[in-house]
């Protein structure tokens, strides 16, 4: 069993700092200024499980107690976190919470709780809509727990800059893949230059954008020539790389002239 020792509040590392009662009129006697705070516990809990490498970012539950409020009093006291012991495989810990007052110990109760391993991932800071550009300042990191992020979940801000979203994303929620898009370059209507490069042939034409893009996106476009829809990479905002395999969902088109065979005519 290890033990970890710590106090947690004050510039020593000893006293911890009052929480100011907010006395209601109904009350009969206001609550001692100097009041230790469930979630404080928490909070320092999961730290120390954190720098006993249980995780890098560690969210800790307090079970054994029910009240916000843990400790209360009227002047500053010693406050320590002792026997602190944990359970990786069922995610449970438990510690000693040792109160002294001037060396002397007031109370000593045992805690317990769950933890949950946490990691930052990038949220925005408000929400945004289709076509809305994604800039430094509108993304901030918040702390999730790892059992919430699945394999699609956006978990680098580079993710997320430069990139627009699909649909309306609110603030602060965790975002997948699949919502972000980028920047539309090309619109649907639009003429194109499409190229065609292999190794032994180079095939340039025109044709039209059948779906909006950005830089790097595969869209549909349809041959001027030969009325053929194929699958196209967008280099530029008027300048695609195509496929010379029509789409699977599209068939070529009759062509204006199909005994007519050009350099262009794919």
């Amino acid at each position: 069993m290890k033990r970890f020792c710590t106090a947690f509040f004050g510039a020593s590392m000893v006293l911890f700092m009052p929480h100011m009662a907010d006395a209601r009129p109904q009350e009969k006697a206001p609550l001692p200024p100097y009041q230790l705070m469930l979630q404080d516990v928490e909070d320092v809990v999961g730290k120390a499980l954190a720098e006993n490498n249980v995780a890098e970012i560690v969210k800790a539950h307090v079970l054994s107690e029910r009240k916000h409020i843990v400790y209360a009093a009227h002047h500053p006291v010693e406050v320590e976190l002792a026997q602190l012991t944990h359970d990786s495989n069922k995610r449970t810990w438990t510690a000693s919470m040792v109160i002294t007052d001037q060396g002397k110990v007031v109370t000593a109760r045992p805690l317990s709780g769950r933890f949950e391993e946490q990691k930052m991932i990038p949220v925005l800071v408000e929400r945004i809509h289709h076509g809305d550009i994604i800039a430094p300042d509108n993304i901030r990191m918040i702390a999730v727990s790892t059992n919430k992020i699945r394999h699609d979940v956006v978990t680098d801000a580079a993710q997320l800059e430069g990139k627009t979203s699909r649909s309306t994303i609110a603030g602060g929620r965790i975002i997948r893949g699949n919502e972000l898009v980028n920047p539309a370059v090309i619109r649907k209507g639009a003429a194109v230059s499409m190229t065609y490069n292999t190794p032994t042939m180079h095939i340039s034409t025109v044709g039209e954008a059948l779906e909006d893009g950005g830089m790097g996106d595969m869209i549909r476009v349809r041959n001027s020539t030969s009325s053929m829809v194929v699958r196209a990479k967008i280099l530029s905002s008027n300048e695609v790389s195509a496929s010379l395999a029509p789409t699977p969902s599209d068939t070529a088109l009759p062509s204006q002239n199909p005994t007519q065979h050009s350099s262009s005519g794919y």
